[in-house]
């Protein structure tokens, strides 16, 4: 009998730390599968908004005509630049995308305008960036206080060999480039279209 007792006290010991071991491991697969599908509804999420978000929120549809992929919110960007004493010569402004595959894509449009009252550039560089840290850009030239449109032809941009996973696009003041130091650039309707 008290060989039994023993027995049981050791098994019931071996066996409560086990559980209490398997109950973490159990606790640690839990978290892991909530953050993989935190992870995965977000991506979920941003590609839904960036295939549903075709024509913004209607405004000018007339200028997204064609548009198959637009980036866009429902306000237009602002960018506040600043490249005056003793700010840096370049203010980059990168927007980071899931891979967005560009290749069926043939051109790049957005529309641009200066806000008047705090000033601003006359022209500004946009450049893509693909997964392979490959780059290419175009010059926007000719903006003015009223919305314009600017578009650039992917088979002009001959930097990128591969379109498939394009990751970054960035708007970018150049002090040498800008005709005024300090501004504010609008830009709205930013779209692929084939």
């Amino acid at each position: 009998m008290k060989n039994r007792k023993i027995y049981d006290q050791i098994a019931d010991t071996f066996l409560g730390a086990r559980k209490k071991i398997d109950v973490k491991r159990d606790t640690r697969k839990q978290k892991k599968i909530i953050v993989l599908a935190v992870i995965i509804i977000s991506i979920l999420f941003t590609a839904l908004f960036l295939k549903k978000s075709a024509l913004s929120n209607g405004r000018d549809a007339k200028d997204v005509k064609g548009a198959v992929y637009v980036l866009s919110e429902r306000y237009p960007l602002r960018l506040s630049y600043n490249l005056q004493y003793p700010s840096s010569g370049i203010k980059n402004f990168s927007f980071s995308l899931p891979p967005v595959d560009l290749g069926a894509y043939k051109l790049f449009a957005l529309r641009i305008k200066g806000d008047k009252e705090a000033d601003f550039t006359k022209i500004i560089k946009i450049e893509f960036e693909n997964s392979r840290h490959e780059k290419d850009s175009f010059y926007a030239d000719g903006i003015t206080e009223k919305w314009q449109e600017f578009s650039a032809a992917f088979d002009k941009l001959n930097n990128i060999s591969d379109w498939s996973e394009i990751t970054k696009i960035s708007f970018i003041f150049e002090d040498w480039n800008v005709s005024r130091k300090k501004g504010i650039i609008y830009i709205d309707n930013i779209r692929f279209s084939e």
